[in-house]
């Protein structure tokens, strides 16, 4: 069977971009405002975790426009998860423990658990791995996909991995 390609939505990766470029603005204003002494230390400090955060992220969501690349592909392997940052990249099926639709903050995720809960944190380069870290203790799954940046129905999404994870178990028993 072929792999299930699925691409980001382009409108929203531009969307979240150019909101991330205005936070990111508005931080870099923060941070002069500091260093003129017309602002008090803590708003300094949070101008610049917005400059730097949202700098990082528009950088991340403007090329995600520009380079097309899947977010999600499905195939006999296993799931690749590249749409976000700290993505996980290939979980194999027999990793796999289980994979649902789980909400939080409103926004609806492809949550995957795996069998052993360090195994995407213990992939990780240094920097990824902090923010896996912290990624652990807000969602109870190991990979978090946000189902909104993605150009296929949820539905569609779920029913395309059962088919793909039932056959998967079949060739391995």
């Amino acid at each position: 069977m072929e792999e299930l390609v699925v691409y980001p939505k382009r409108g929203r990766m531009l969307g979240l971009g150019i909101l991330c470029l205005v936070l990111s603005g508005f931080g870099l204003l923060l941070t002069l405002l500091l260093i003129i002494g017309q602002a008090p230390f803590y708003i300094g400090l949070i101008g610049i975790f917005l400059f730097i955060a949202c700098g990082l992220s528009a950088f991340f969501y403007i090329k995600r426009v520009i380079i097309h690349q899947p977010a999600l592909i499905i195939s006999d392997e296993g799931i690749t998860d590249n749409s976000s940052y700290i993505a996980a990249g290939l979980v194999a099926w027999h990793e796999i423990a289980n994979v649902e639709i789980i909400e939080e903050s409103g926004q609806p995720f492809l949550a995957i658990y795996t069998f052993d809960p360090d195994l995407i944190i213990n992939r990780s380069d240094t920097a990824k791995k902090a923010a896996n870290k912290v990624n652990k203790y807000l969602l109870p799954s190991q990979v978090n996909i946000p189902v909104n940046n993605l150009s296929i129905p949820i539905r569609d999404l779920l029913n395309k991995i059962v088919v793909f994870w039932e056959r998967s178990a079949e060739t391995m028993l």
